[in-house]
């Protein structure tokens, strides 16, 4: 855990489809791992966006989902965020197949893609969303057994359990839940093979872990484009505690999303339901119950004694421990597990300029929520000070920066989160704005060369 948030702000690459997209990378079990992160046009931290976790099939890639899926489309309507995280190896660990095994904790890893997601772009931690193809589907089921209070809803597509996830799911809570399988499917078949647990015990035991009714209700869907070989029928359930399951079953289609463009190399692609659109539409209709939520910190602040950093928020009801992740203006990272209480006393050093930090409310649930950034000026409370002010911060797109007459003509520098300098200027006036749209998201520290104080900004 403390490998993981010491390293989540790094290796920010631009990633060339459009200025929303962006290739990131954060550190577990001391592997890099990559995802894509896609933002809505006109995104904002403030609006706490939902997060959708897109997972793509055995061999496949982040950009390969990204553009089988086209869930990017979708989600500058539907105002969510996605993310398409890659798998080590084109693999996701959802059991051993054929013999195959893997010691990769990808519940884990998902876990930890939550916490990046709810630091740097503010997610709404209630919303959060698993789907995914074939294996990346597979994953979904398992998440939804293992990741229970953290993962909202989950819409698997060509997927199936493995016998394992099947036999020990034991979820602590019902998971809303929307299936895509074919009874024709080459790959993940209808009714099972080694690995492969038959779909409608998968189905049998959503039914049973979200107590609905038993016999479902069954409609055949409108044949609206009768050239795609094939036909759909949609199952839904009845009466499930706080909770729903839909199960979309398909005759004479192959291992395909439906609705995305037909490929016929795994068989005939459904295009009376979209499988994107459908699973927005039932994901949107869902939140982490109140009792298992235990909401999100608030009230943070900041005091500079005696170089002591003291760091206090308000305490939630029932809530006893929580965490801090903390950024100093050196670009020192450290991530403090455990805290009883609601605050913290640590050595403020001689450092001058901002400090980020947030707080991690761990609920008995298991779910977890991130209080938003608290960014503070902790040069104000120290003997020395170069008076640079930076706003908005966090930002989007452009920066202003705000200095002393003293400074006025100094030449300037940003920095990455590793030290790296990226970006050079020269203060001309005692107020500047300058353009970092070509800046990938993340944590970047200004200092005026020379001298001693630098500000630190978080770039959305």
């Amino acid at each position: 855990m403390n490998k993981l948030i010491l390293t989540l702000i790094i290796s920010l690459f631009c990633f060339e489809l459009m200025g929303q997209i962006s290739q990131q990378t954060l550190q577990w079990q001391n592997k890099t791992r990559r995802f894509i992160v896609y933002l809505p046009i006109n995104y904002s931290p403030q609006e706490k966006l939902p997060l959708v976790i897109n997972m793509h099939a055995l061999t496949g890639t982040g950009a390969g989902q990204f553009n089988y899926t086209q869930y990017h489309k979708l989600a500058d309507t539907a105002r969510c965020i996605v993310a398409y995280p890659y798998g080590i190896g084109g693999r996701w660990n959802i059991g051993p197949f054929f013999g195959v095994s893997s010691e990769i904790d990808d519940v884990g890893f998902i876990g930890r893609l939550i916490d990046y997601m709810s630091i740097v772009y503010g997610i709404d931690a209630r919303k959060v969303y698993a789907t995914g193809y074939s294996a990346g589907g597979f994953m979904s089921h398992k998440l939804a057994c293992e990741l229970t209070n953290r993962i909202t809803a989950i819409a698997p597509v060509a997927a199936s359990m493995h016998p394992d996830t099947y036999a020990h799911c034991d979820p602590d809570r019902p998971v809303p839940t929307l299936i895509f399988n074919s009874v024709s499917d080459p790959i993940t078949r209808y009714y099972g093979f080694e690995g492969v647990q038959p779909v409608e015990d998968v189905v049998a035991l959503w039914s049973e872990l979200n107590d609905c009714d038993v016999v479902p209700i069954e409609e055949e869907m409108p044949n609206i484009v009768q050239n795609d070989g094939s036909r759909a029928n949609k199952i839904t359930y009845q009466n499930c505690d706080e909770s729903e399951l839909v199960f979309f079953k398909f005759f004479n289609a192959g291992h395909t999303w439906p609705g995305a463009q037909p490929t016929f190399i795994l068989g005939n692609t459904n295009q009376d339901v979209n499988a994107t659109n459908e699973s927005w539409a039932f994901f949107k209709r869902f939140t982490i119950p109140d009792d298992i939520a235990c909401g999100q910190p608030s009230g943070l602040e900041s005091l500079v004694s005696n170089n002591q950093l003291i760091l206090s928020w308000e305490a939630i009801s029932g809530i006893e421990h929580y965490s801090v992740f903390v950024i100093y203006p050196n670009g020192e990272k450290q991530f403090i597990d455990s805290i009883n209480g609601n605050s913290i006393t640590l050595d403020a050093g001689e450092e001058e300029g901002n400090l980020a930090w947030w707080v991690r409310a761990k609920c008995e649930s298991g779910h977890i929520d991130w209080s938003p950034l608290q960014l503070d000026d902790i040069s104000l409370r120290m003997a020395h000070q170069d008076n640079i002010h930076l706003f908005p911060n966090p930002t989007v797109d452009r920066l202003t920066i705000q200095v002393d007459e003293h400074l006025l003509n100094k030449k300037y520098k940003i920095m990455n989160s590793y030290g790296v300098d990226i970006m050079f200027g020269q203060l001309n006036a005692t107020s500047i704005d300058i353009d970092i749209t070509s800046l990938d998201p993340g944590i970047y520290f200004f200092k005026a060369i020379g001298y001693s104080s630098q500000k630190m900004f978080l770039k959305h």
